[in-house]
């Protein structure tokens, strides 16, 4: 992540009063697996809830005719048995995204950080949105680079982060901030 794009987020996080627990999870530009893992002290197992083609952009307007399919992927990440973690991903089957990629993602055995990891594939990731309610917090970001385009949106019950006293039981007023467009 560039240094303006870090300014601006934690500027976000900042003044909409996130906590230091929420931070460092929606800030994260690494693999949310890897993170979890360290933060409940137990591997993190990726569980593929489900996978699906649909013809819609990421803004969910139908794609003109012509236009390859995204996959639509539904994941829970656990740690020892819990979810802490539910992420919803939308990517594009067909042009930039490498054929290795996308048959991994398809065989549903890897979480997609593994999978970028494995393949060594060089890329950027830019948080776009972060909220929050009572229940949980999120953040929606986009990773991309040459050959690699992908949107996930991941969304974090609170309970198992206040129940190992990561974050606070109350909540900070419920917000919902994008982040400014970037350069």
């Amino acid at each position: 992540m560039e240094e303006t794009d870090s300014k601006a987020l934690l500027g976000v996080l900042i003044d909409n009063k996130f906590e230091p627990g929420e931070r460092v999870l929606l800030g994260h530009t690494g693999t949310v697996q890897t993170l979890l893992s360290l933060v409940f002290g137990h591997p993190v197992e990726v569980r593929v809830r489900g996978q699906q083609e649909e013809k819609t952009n990421f803004a969910g307007a139908t794609q003109p005719a012509g236009q390859a399919p995204h996959l639509l992927r539904s994941v829970e990440l656990l740690a020892a048995g819990q979810v802490v973690c539910h992420a919803v991903s939308r990517i594009p089957v067909g042009g930039i995204n490498l054929p290795e990629f996308i048959s991994d993602v398809y065989a549903g055995k890897l979480g997609l950080g593994q999978i970028i990891n494995k393949l060594r594939i060089p890329h950027e990731r830019r948080v776009i949105e972060v909220g929050r309610d009572a229940t949980s917090f999120w953040r929606s970001y986009r990773i991309f680079g040459a050959n690699l385009e992908l949107q996930i949106l991941e969304s974090f019950p609170r309970t198992p982060f206040v129940d190992i006293g990561w974050i606070k039981s109350e909540c900070g007023p419920p917000s919902r901030q994008a982040l400014p467009p970037y350069p």
